[in-house]
């Protein structure tokens, strides 16, 4: 269906003008999705479409990154990004598929320890990045949007951070992004409670960069980032000494009810351009 799309604007306008229009069509489309395996299948129909656009185009490069970001409540996430680079009469636009895995640092709450990587997640989106000044300076600032969406994690289902009492006339429980070894409980609380994870269905990133050229096509890029992240988070509560129910984890890349979180974080990477053109021998 997309290349039918394609084809069919293709009588009408030419490459470099119908990329935007195939770009629009395509997070259109990617956000009405509630199935996480067809969003990940837009997004790499989504890049097949831009090397078909590109094997035509002589100026426009590949495009690679590898970057890390740490935000302030010690997340760590590590981003892969491939994609394709418009130079501009002035700077370049890049538009790329972008990965992320993502996970806590260590952390400790009052007696109770959190080891890294306790809590693990698997992200997928698009990423478009405007850089304003032209490659061949030594000095650029950027400019950096993405969405991505939950496609994994292993942590489905566990516990988060939850302190709070539950008696016959208080119920007061407060809950944080956090992973918990253990669910909460109080000597006063007649009742065993706990948030849990589900899902990261949507995160946004608004990312302020400054970009050093090392080598022809290397970039040393760092910069600080504005994400807003929706999480789908539930709860549960049960008797003391009765089992523990099994924690819902159904429809969680739906964007219903979900707990939004607003994040700074600091990112370091190295991006590479090249071009597509074959040497002439």
């Amino acid at each position: 269906m997309l290349f039918h799309f394609i084809k069919k604007k293709r009588k009408q306008v030419s490459n470099t003008i119908l990329f935007p229009v195939v770009i629009l069509e395509l997070l259109r489309g990617w956000v009405k999705l509630k199935n996480g395996v067809m969003k990940v299948l837009l997004i790499l129909a989504f890049f097949l479409s831009s090397v078909h656009v590109c094997s035509s185009q002589e100026r426009v490069n590949g495009y690679i990154s590898f970057s890390q970001n740490i935000n302030r409540f010690f997340w760590l996430e590590s981003n892969a990004v491939a994609g394709v680079l418009f130079p501009l009469k002035t700077g370049s636009i890049s538009t790329s598929v972008i990965y992320v895995y993502g996970g806590n640092l260590p952390a400790s709450f009052k007696y109770e320890k959190v080891r890294a990587y306790t809590m693990q997640y698997h992200l997928l989106g698009g990423e478009v990045k405007y850089r304003i000044r032209n490659s061949d300076k030594i000095y650029s600032p950027t400019i950096q949007l993405s969405a991505l969406s939950d496609i994994g994690s292993t942590y489905r289902g566990k516990y988060l951070k939850t302190i709070g009492t539950i008696t016959n006339n208080i119920h007061d429980v407060e809950y944080y992004f956090s992973p918990a070894n253990t669910y909460g409980t109080q000597a006063l609380s007649i009742k065993n409670f706990t948030a849990y994870y589900v899902s990261t269905p949507f995160e946004g990133n608004l990312l302020v960069g400054n970009e050093f050229k090392l080598l022809k096509g290397l970039f040393l890029n760092f910069g600080i980032g504005f994400t807003i992240r929706g999480v789908k988070i539930r709860y549960k509560e049960w008797n003391k000494g009765t089992p523990e129910p099994e924690s819902d984890i159904s429809d969680p890349h739906s964007l219903t009810g979900l707990k939004w979180k607003k994040e700074v974080s600091l990112t370091l990477g190295l991006n590479y351009t090249f071009s597509f053109k074959k040497k002439e021998k």
